[in-house]
């Protein structure tokens, strides 16, 4: 971790240094998966049979407990599973490979060993949830919701953005002339992606405080709002739907893609996938075919969760009262 923090391990985005981020997920893992089951082995002793029981007893959830281990105390609740297992073991490969590079074994013992796929990830949205979900953003309940919340789980089910994109988008990063968000910072490096028309009907009714940088500001200080993943959860709790996740709205959105007949090269490119990027850092006459496509993709998926094409969303008038804010203080509504 030392020499991951120096920049000396790079990691998967072209090559690059280990974000901050990433890091933080890497001591999570080591500190709650990695280190309880084979802290008290030596690295020369591992063999590959004790890697493949690790995975084994982190899919079926030995570690899994929960506690105040996140940042600032914040409760984290730890699970075990599949997914949990394959991203785990795949973190201890990359330091067993740190390990031989350092002459400290001859031979990584998590080379060969077959990780599990993240069957969660193959779940996506059907036209009746679709809409499910866009009466949990815009009906009656909703009028007690903060703006934030209801302007990102929109831009989520609009975009194919990351949770993470989103919650973090700053205005100078909208070029809704260009029909693009210019992500300075994504999972795979400063990002150029493609946004549909129905994502900036919603923009345009966000809301704004001023000196506030964030399109989701946060609620009582500067910064960004950090409860979007919260929010999500209570939504698809009154929406009725169980295991959508904001990475599923992210699947959801390429397979609507999928099925307008575009082509997977296409679809990298809509979701920002390295293989897949606009390599420009400007919207040129021949990225307009992404452009469209992004509003084919974006005005379907509003059509489902509406049953009508795009008009511009409404942020609940109650739900800026409840926080004793003013439509004319913070912005355009």
């Amino acid at each position: 971790m030392k020499a991951a923090e120096k920049g000396l391990i790079l990691g998967r985005r072209k090559n690059r240094p280990k974000k901050a981020s990433t890091l933080q997920v890497d001591r999570g893992r080591i500190a709650r998966h990695i280190k309880p089951l084979l802290g008290a082995k030596l690295v020369i002793d591992l063999t590959r049979a004790d890697i493949t029981k690790f995975m084994r007893d982190v899919a079926a959830g030995k570690t899994a407990r929960k506690d105040r281990s996140g940042k600032n105390g914040a409760r984290v609740e730890v699970k075990g599973g599949m997914g949990t297992a394959g991203r785990t073991t795949g973190l201890l490969g990359g330091i067993l490979t740190y390990a031989v590079d350092e002459g400290i074994i001859p031979a990584n013992p998590a080379q060969g060993v077959p990780l599990p796929a993240d069957n969660v990830r193959d779940r996506r949205v059907t036209a009746d949830e679709y809409r499910a979900i866009g009466k949990a953003l815009s009906g009656p309940e909703s009028e007690v919701d903060t703006p934030q919340a209801i302007t990102g789980a929109w831009l989520l089910a609009l975009t194919g953005c990351r949770l993470g994109e989103i919650a973090s988008l700053k205005w100078e990063e909208v070029d809704e002339a260009g029909g693009c968000f210019r992500l300075r910072d994504s999972k795979s490096g400063a990002s150029m992606r493609p946004v549909g028309r129905e994502a900036f009907d919603v923009l345009r009714k966000a809301l704004r405080v001023s000196g506030n940088p964030y399109v989701l500001p946060a609620l009582r200080k500067s910064g960004h709002y950090n409860g979007l993943a919260g929010s999500w959860a209570r939504f698809m709790a009154r929406a009725g739907l169980e295991g959508v996740t904001p990475h599923t709205m992210r699947h959801s959105y390429a397979s609507v893609a999928g099925d307008l007949g575009f082509a997977e090269s296409t679809i990298a490119a809509l979701l920002g996938h390295t293989a897949g990027t606009v390599t420009s850092r400007y919207v040129h006459r021949l990225d307009t075919v992404l452009v469209a496509a992004a509003n084919k993709v974006s005005g379907e998926v509003y059509r489902q969760m509406t049953g009508a094409s795009a008009k511009l969303l409404e942020v609940p008038r109650r739900a800026l009262a409840f926080f004793n804010i003013h439509p004319t203080v913070v912005g355009r509504f």
